[in-house]
């Protein structure tokens, strides 16, 4: 279970509890579940009555061109935001040969490449797994299946941020990027937000996102 201050509710199934209640919480405190209540430092929550964060996508685009959505110039300022780090050669390669020839194999790659709680490599994944999902791409079972098995090869976090993924469940700021690209307007916006995103986990999110696009284009756009 997943407590969050709103409006940080970025975890899929968290629920968004007063901060004062998080404040009187530190690390290794036992609290107790009875029926709907969740007691811990004297005080209680009901639980059914908590907001609980719904992260499921589902604002669907019909199969479109993602490219087209995002534009030409926006996709050149989002590759502008990619670090040039020792992880960036690894993951472009990866993607390429995802785009040139549909298969995984390259993607295995980027399972825990890079520092932090989401390496880069597991956030251009999930970027790219949002891409297609977003725009219903057919044939998802690969990847998915590539997405699930990442289990002690990255971090704790990332494992589950790639299993959320896997079901269609994502942060905020990749559902917000679905609505704007679903509805036509403030794309450029959306992406913005991503620049608050971790150090490096927002740019390599949106890499992802690029990628899919590419990989659409190629092979059903012609």
């Amino acid at each position: 279970m997943y407590l969050q201050i709103p409006p940080l509710t970025m975890h899929p199934e968290a629920l968004e509890v007063d901060a004062r209640f998080l404040s009187r919480l530190v690390s290794g405190m036992e609290f107790c579940v009875i029926r709907e209540s969740l007691t811990a430092a004297g005080i209680s929550l009901n639980i059914l009555d908590a907001t609980r964060w719904d992260p499921a996508l589902r604002i669907f685009a019909p199969f479109f061109d993602l490219w087209g959505a995002l534009g030409q110039n926006l996709i050149e300022a989002i590759r502008t935001m990619i670090p040039f780090d020792l992880f960036r050669p690894v993951i472009s390669g990866a993607a390429a040969e995802f785009i040139d020839h549909k298969t995984t194999a390259s993607l295995a790659r980027c399972i825990g490449l890079g520092p932090g709680s989401t390496p880069a490599g597991d956030d251009f994944l999930t970027g790219l797994y949002f891409a297609l999902y977003f725009c219903r791409y057919p044939d998802l079972h690969a990847l998915r299946k590539l997405l699930l098995s990442a289990g002690t090869s990255t971090t704790k976090a990332s494992a589950r941020m790639l299993s959320y993924a896997a079901q269609g469940l994502f942060s905020e700021p990749l559902l917000g990027l679905a609505s704007a690209l679903a509805k036509g307007e403030n794309v450029a916006l959306a992406t913005r937000t991503f620049q608050k995103v971790g150090h490096t986990s927002g740019p390599y999110l949106l890499e992802g996102v690029v990628s899919g696009a590419n990989f659409l284009r190629k092979h059903f756009l012609g």
